[in-house]
């Protein structure tokens, strides 16, 4: 694919598949436009104002009848994510798929074999990579700066007003749980950024405010602990509340030189949206600067969309990253089974039986 122009697809066109497809086609490194979606809903009156005949119920009849697709968008719910994404690849075209990457471990081991075995081009949105408080972290991770890093804390507080916006959502079937949907973000950033895998897992969820009327399994709670070691004998933990004055992602970075606190985005009043401090032992606090956001998540999404375009004009013949297909949903998956049992779950076992023999 050398072209600066993109044909491309959407299956799945709800809130995240409509941001990710206008993000795109208002890209000023390549045309990208959207030719076809598919979604089980009756479209609304600009949809078939602008699509027409190429607004498709059923994802098969459009890739069929939509032919030179130079990819596709998969924004459905997770639970389709694997099926919709491989019905693509397996046609040779390439996919971007937003996170959750599936809806269960067997699904995400099957994803990620049949990405493996055949080589498909497949993108994964984790767009929390690339916040620029992220790429901050990453940086002074990689510089030395902390010394040995002993412990990560990271701190997901979605606020009252979110988390009533999205309760009936998020504990209605098909949609994942809240530890899912939120936590892939933080699970994959905190391997991406340590350089290393998880290698067990135990949790605790609970339920502050979606109590009345639930008959799902406590696992479909919104709040949580979760702790365990990486492979490089950091430990991590990660705390999921739904009560609080707004959004909030925090991250604390412990090492033997000093400390990083991280603001990886806030909406709350009076914070800063985003803010990285470094405390090195007998030095005073270092603010880090931070370049201005651009776009949706502080710049993040339009960083993905920009990789992502530029991975497409490499003419991909293989995954991007593919590694991350389980290391970012094995925490949250190994988390909601730690609860159920109370037992301490071997992520790294598991990872290793997935991956192996597979070439």
């Amino acid at each position: 694919m050398t072209t600066s122009t993109y044909r491309f697809a959407v299956i799945g066109l709800g809130r995240r598949g409509r941001y990710h497809m206008e993000s795109l086609e208002a890209m000023d490194e390549a045309t990208v436009r959207c030719v076809a979606v598919a979604d089980p809903r009756d479209p609304t009156a600009e949809e078939e104002d602008r699509f027409g005949s190429s607004f498709y119920r059923d994802y098969r009849q459009m890739l069929a009848g939509t032919p030179d697709l130079d990819f596709v968008l998969v924004g459905s719910y997770a639970v389709d994510h694997v099926e919709h994404a491989l019905a693509a690849l397996q046609r040779g075209i390439p996919v971007f798929l937003e996170k959750a990457v599936a809806f269960s471990w067997e699904q995400t081991v099957e994803l990620y074999q049949e990405v493996v075995r055949h080589q498909y081009p497949l993108f994964i949105g984790f767009n929390l990579r690339r916040f620029p408080a992220t790429l901050a972290m990453k940086r002074i991770i990689d510089e030395g700066s902390l010394g040995r890093i002993q412990s990560v804390l990271g701190h997901v507080n979605t606020g009252n007003r979110w988390s009533q916006g999205v309760w009936s959502h998020f504990r209605t079937p098909p949609s994942s749980t809240l530890v899912e949907g939120k936590l892939t973000h933080d699970t994959d950033t905190i391997q991406h950024c340590l350089g290393a895998e998880v290698v067990d897992c135990t949790a605790t969820i609970t339920r502050n405010i979606w109590t009345e009327g639930d008959d799902r399994p406590m696992t479909a709670g919104d709040s949580c602990s979760i702790s365990g070691l990486l492979s490089n004998g950091i430990l991590y933990t990660l705390h999921l509340t739904t009560t609080g004055p707004d959004y909030e992602r925090r991250y604390i970075v412990n090492g033997t030189e000093g400390q990083l606190e991280v603001v990886m985005h806030s909406r709350r009043a009076g914070q800063t949206p985003a803010a990285v401090t470094l405390w090195r032992n007998d030095e005073e606090p270092q603010a880090i600067e931070l370049p201005p956001a651009v776009g949706g998540h502080g710049g993040a999404d339009f960083r993905i969309h920009r990789d992502f375009v530029a991975w497409l004009q490499s003419n991909p013949a293989a995954p991007y990253d593919p590694r991350s297909i389980l290391t970012g949903m094995i925490i949250p998956f190994a988390a909601q089974e730690s609860m159920a049992t109370g037992r301490r779950i071997d992520c790294a076992a598991r990872l290793h039986q997935a991956t192996s023999g597979v070439t």
